[in-house]
């Protein structure tokens, strides 16, 4: 009996998931150094919303980068010493 209520369980959140793609922020730099926020809705291969900030050496600022991205990518971006608040989400616009 419980095996059916996990499954039956499992089915229902698939099927919930599945009539919607994940959407996140997308952040475009300006000029100026701020950010120009849109919506972006994922593609099948870009399951995670990622969120970051990285000291570009050209401008000599720090530039925010909010986008959907493959999970392995985003996960990767994590470890890396360059980049500060790292956030790898999967709900809509949690980043």
């Amino acid at each position: 009996m419980k095996m059916k209520i996990l499954f039956m369980t499992l089915v229902l959140a698939l099927m919930l998931m599945s009539g919607s793609a994940l959407k996140c922020y997308q952040c475009s730099m300006r000029k100026d150094g701020k950010c120009h926020y849109e919506i972006e809705t994922c593609k099948d291969n870009k399951s995670t919303c990622f969120s970051g900030e990285r000291f570009s050496q050209i401008c000599l600022n720090l530039i925010t980068f909010k986008r959907c991205m493959p999970a392995s990518l985003c996960y990767h971006l994590l470890k890396r010493k360059d980049y500060r608040d790292v956030k790898c989400c999967v709900t809509n616009f949690c980043n």
